[in-house]
């Protein structure tokens, strides 16, 4: 089962998304304060919404996805941006098309002609390949 983890529920769940994002996104320590401020300032104001994977029977968390739209300006394009994934556990391929069925439908809902995420996760790579996700570019950094 999967959720919309409502804007004035975000607190009920607040710890575990902040462990999920923090993890996911490798964080570095000196970062996690203004990184979680941030994310919990996006949540609040649905500049982000937080979806959460539940086992179905005792309501175990499974997976925390933190997602966000953005609008091409050019095109007028909608699309969902996945944030941030994190698992708690891998859970069954059955279990994961599921809820995938269900993101997308919530995707097209919401007037979206795609869903994009960016990851450097070999799983979450894999994954992403496995349902379908085509590699768009590569992001390349310098440090100064």
């Amino acid at each position: 089962m999967i959720i919309k983890v409502p804007i004035n529920q975000i607190n009920e769940y607040w710890e575990v998304i902040k462990y999920a994002a923090t993890k996911a996104d490798m964080v570095k320590t000196e970062d996690v304060a203004a990184y979680n401020l941030e994310l919990l300032f996006n949540l609040l104001n649905n500049k982000a919404q937080c979806l959460i994977s539940f086992e179905s029977f005792d309501r175990k968390i499974n997976r925390v996805l933190i997602i966000s739209f953005l609008q091409n300006k050019i095109n007028g394009n909608k699309t969902m941006f996945f944030r941030t994934l994190y698992g708690f556990n891998t859970g069954s391929a059955e279990q994961w098309q599921k809820e995938s069925m269900k993101i997308y439908q919530y995707a097209k809902q919401q007037g979206c002609q795609n869903i994009e995420m960016s990851t450097m996760n070999p799983a979450i790579i894999k994954l992403a390949e496995e349902y379908g996700f085509n590699e768009m570019s590569k992001n390349y950094q310098i440090t100064l």
